[in-house]
């Protein structure tokens, strides 16, 4: 288990203790029950039992992998998005706010170009900085795609999310629940983004 003293600071705020175990930044592997058993408890709080160390240390990981899922998809979605313009091969630039407005600019005004049956031709930059002169539709077409994309990215890191969700602590075998959750790879079904 790791993160055993923020476990202990979790359910015992401020408590006091010295302990004769080694901690490496507040985290350990293979802490044993004999290792906890050991540790001097100062507190007039009671110190918590073995059972609660694992559930907590366990739901703190969990909420440490949800964080780390939503820092992934935060990730994904800034890379530049590989795009087959009208006139050659590109990338769309999304690496902030600013370029994904930029994308959300260019599809309002070709959706109110296209409403108002006007064909004028629209300059989009890519990330290379070439301009591609393209029409309403085909900047409609970009936009969905680029907001296809994010949806996508999105609906994996929920479907992740759930998954972590369902991992459940056992108390008869701590380690492994712990471990399984600790190296469950949040990477592997983003590969096509």
């Amino acid at each position: 288990m790791q993160n055993i003293k923020l476990a202990i600071e979790t359910l015992v705020p401020g408590a006091l203790y010295e302990d004769n175990i080694t901690w490496l930044d507040g985290r350990i592997s293979g802490i044993t029950y004999e290792d906890y058993q050991n540790l001097e408890w100062y507190d007039e709080r009671d110190k918590p039992t073995w059972a609660e160390l694992g559930q907590t240390c366990f739901n703190l990981l969990k909420e440490q992998r949800l964080r780390d899922v939503d820092d992934y998809r935060e990730y994904k979605l800034i890379q530049n998005m590989p795009y087959e313009f009208p006139d050659e091969e590109g990338h769309i630039q999304l690496r902030n706010e600013k370029d994904n407005l930029n994308i959300l600019y260019s599809f309002n005004k070709a959706q109110a170009l296209k409403d108002k049956g006007i064909s004028q031709t629209i300059y989009f930059r890519d990330y290379e900085n070439v301009n591609h002169e393209m029409t309403p539709d085909e900047i409609i077409d970009m936009g969905l795609a680029v907001f296809s994309r994010n949806m996508e990215i999105h609906d994996i890191s929920w479907q992740m999310k759930e998954v972590i969700k369902q991992f459940e602590f056992d108390l008869e075998d701590m380690e492994n629940s712990y471990m399984a959750l600790y190296m469950y790879d949040i990477s592997v079904e983003w590969d096509t983004f």
